[in-house]
């Protein structure tokens, strides 16, 4: 998998660069610009469709590594039985898990879009992240437990579950939107904080339970072309962006 972590940061990366271009060109076509004023540092209106290139090179980095890598897809195509006493409930696959991220990921870039043209009340937003949480989770994404250093693995009931998930997902998103003060940071915390995961993913990967190591191993790849999105993306943002 080691090639496919590799393949995905650079292709997203490259993506990333790339798309960023038609980013400030579609920012400045549709007047999406902060303009300067007493409290901002920049002296000129700067385009606020950066994060377009970011999603564009993630979109990318999937589409090539999906394209490029059979072992890829074979990782998507897993399946896993949840049985309770005996009886099958459901059945949760890798591919619907990533289209949940995906669906919601978009559901996201367009609030953030609309946000950066015309400024949208904090209701909408926050409603819009709970539905894009929703939609993962309802997808398969979900927090199913806990392990802690020199502790066994503690696993949540089903509802402490759920809304762990979207107060964990909600609590991400506004962390990063929140740094995003300095020309930079929101960037490269993301990148710095996916290939942590990355990291993290890599070393758990190879786990006894066959689901968690695949599920791992879809999150390694994730987290690669997120860091190599974000990565592509901040040669536009370093200081002055």
């Amino acid at each position: 998998m080691g090639t496919i972590y590799l393949a995905a940061f650079i292709v997203a990366c490259a993506s990333s660069f790339t798309a960023t271009p038609f980013a400030i060109w579609l920012s400045k076509r549709w007047g999406v610009l902060d303009q300067p004023e007493a409290r901002k540092v920049h002296k000129v209106p700067i385009p606020r469709w950066g994060g377009l290139g970011i999603y564009l090179g993630i979109l990318l980095g999937l589409f090539g590594v999906y394209i490029g890598f059979p072992r890829f897809r074979e990782l998507l195509a897993y399946r896993y039985p949840l049985y309770s006493h005996g009886e099958m409930l459901n059945v949760i696959t890798l591919d619907k898990q990533l289209a949940g991220i995906l669906v919601g990921l978009t559901f996201v870039v367009i609030l953030g879009m609309m946000d950066d043209r015309k400024s949208v009340s904090a209701l909408p937003k926050l409603l819009t992240q709970i539905i894009a949480s929703l939609v993962a989770l309802n997808y398969g994404v979900e927090i199913m437990g806990l392990r802690l250093p020199f502790f066994n693995y503690t696993q949540f009931p089903i509802l402490l579950s759920q809304i762990i998930t979207v107060f964990w997902i909600i609590g991400f998103m506004n962390a990063i939107n929140l740094a995003d003060g300095l020309d930079g940071l929101a960037a490269g915390l993301a990148a710095i904080a996916a290939a942590t995961f990355l990291a993290v993913a890599i070393i758990q990967g190879d786990t006894d339970t066959p689901f968690i190591s695949k599920q791992l191993k879809l999150a390694a790849v994730l987290s690669a072309i997120l860091s190599g999105s974000c990565l592509g993306f901040l040669p536009y943002n370093f200081s002055p962006a």
